[in-house]
């Protein structure tokens, strides 16, 4: 059983923040990308910079060119740098004060990583989203994020099965930085 459409809240984050840039992590089809460049379109102004490490193994088979953000339509790629890598080594070139939304859909291994680098490069006052799966290590990991560098903090359900249930998280980055966040 899926809930409303969770990447409707990227899209208005992105149209009220206006952010100049917008970074994501994890793009697999790309369908949060094309929200999140429809509201930069809207706004007529920021890029979006997306991570993915490119594995194409896990987009659909029957794909007849597969492709990383391959649901990205082709008339909002002009907002769009795709950079394919390992995001311990991408973000820290991609992330700073410009960026004023941090998006991290990402297994739960990489997800302190990226969540301690976002907090030491964004400025006070950026938002940074995550999908946490309840019960689940990345779930802990952002708990423990919010608490030491986030302001009003908030959760949405992302989707909920017989399995289990997936919030999407999000804060404003506080003004003490990640005071007791560590890799």
């Amino acid at each position: 059983m899926f809930y409303h459409n969770w990447r409707d809240i990227l899209y208005v984050l992105t149209r009220l923040v206006r952010p100049a840039l917008v970074v994501e992590t994890g793009v697999r089809g790309g369908l949060s990308s094309a929200y999140m460049l429809s509201a930069l379109d809207h706004n007529t102004r920021g890029q979006l910079v997306s991570i993915d490490i490119g594995d194409t193994s896990v987009l659909p088979a029957d794909l007849e060119d597969p492709e990383i953000g391959w649901l990205v339509p082709h008339r909002l790629r002009n907002r769009w740098e795709l950079r394919l890598g390992d995001s311990k080594s991408e973000l820290p070139s991609v992330l700073g004060d410009s960026t004023g939304l941090f998006f991290s859909d990402v297994p739960n291994a990489i997800l302190r990583a990226e969540l301690a680098t976002a907090a030491a490069r964004m400025r006070p006052g950026s938002i940074i989203v995550t999908c946490c799966p309840v019960g689940s290590p990345a779930e802990a990991t952002w708990n423990e994020f919010a608490d030491a560098a986030l302001t009003n903090t908030s959760r949405a359900t992302r989707w909920a099965s017989e399995d289990g249930r997936s919030d999407l998280c999000a804060g404003l980055l506080g003004d003490d930085g990640p005071s007791g966040f560590e890799v």
